[in-house]
């Protein structure tokens, strides 16, 4: 997923590290691993940008699942990423090195979708679930 690799790389130049998978994200700042005690911390301390999303809902003309939201606070320069995930999924490969192999997945994204957010106000992100 090349746009995923972008993102990722962005999000790392903007932090000022390494591209890498980061174990934990709060408030758009990575923490890298630390104790349990240090992640609470960063949880604790008070956002920049506050979102307060509503409950999704389908469009009955397009299919579309529509994600609402507001946002308060520093907005200027943020993008909003909303993905749906899916639990619970399984596969057993018929080919490469997982040939053969029962794989329970974790979340898997079914639709993704990124919004640029000028100001505060609310905002709608529409999604196409398969």
């Amino acid at each position: 997923m090349k746009a995923a690799s972008v993102r990722q790389r962005d999000f790392c130049k903007k932090v000022g590290s390494g591209v890498y998978t980061p174990q934990v994200i709060v408030n758009g700042e990575v923490t890298r691993g630390g104790t349990s005690a240090k992640v609470r911390e960063e949880i604790a301390r008070e956002p920049e940008v506050l979102v307060k999303l509503d409950r999704p809902r389908r469009d009955r003309k397009s299919g579309k699942v529509v994600v609402s939201f507001d946002v308060k606070g520093k907005v200027k320069d943020c993008t909003a990423t909303v993905a749906i995930t899916e639990r619970g999924l399984k596969s057993e490969p018929d080919a490469g090195e997982c040939k053969g192999m029962k794989i329970e997945h974790g979340n898997t994204v079914r639709a993704f979708a990124e919004k640029k957010l000028g100001r505060e106000g609310s905002y709608d992100v529409e999604l196409r679930c398969s």
